[in-house]
């Protein structure tokens, strides 16, 4: 978790940017109903980011991918895995390799996820 702004705010610039260039609100909804699902089911917040990383890196590994999103929206998802979080595998453990996410909280994450996705739709009103 961040003590100060400086790496969630270079975070939060960097999924505005992504999301203001694709305005992919379905691959948003996708990765916030991901996240509020596993924070639901589980309590501790550590637990809960390593279930929801192993999640998405599974996902976009797996032929369901395309039954939930269209191949411009594959697409984006991807980046946000791998070009923005950079989520890979170790061994028996999923892991994000970019720091300053890696240094986000479940939770701090969540919130950004929410607030990208209302400027959204406030940008398609």
């Amino acid at each position: 978790m961040y003590d100060g702004n400086e790496g969630f705010e270079n975070c939060r610039r960097s999924l505005l940017k992504l999301f203001d260039e694709t305005r992919a609100i379905k691959v948003l909804d996708l990765i916030i109903d991901i996240c509020q699902d596993i924070i639901y089911d589980e309590p501790d917040e550590r637990i809960a980011k390593g279930k929801f990383i192993r999640v998405l890196y599974n996902l976009n590994n797996s032929d369901a991918l395309q039954t939930l999103l269209e191949k411009d929206y594959i697409k984006i998802f991807r980046i946000f895995l791998i070009d923005i979080l950079s989520i890979h595998r170790e061994v028996n453990d999923y892991c994000v390799g970019n720091e300053e996410f890696d240094k986000l909280g479940l939770y701090e994450l969540q919130d950004i996820l929410i607030e990208v996705r209302q400027n959204q739709l406030s940008m398609h009103r």
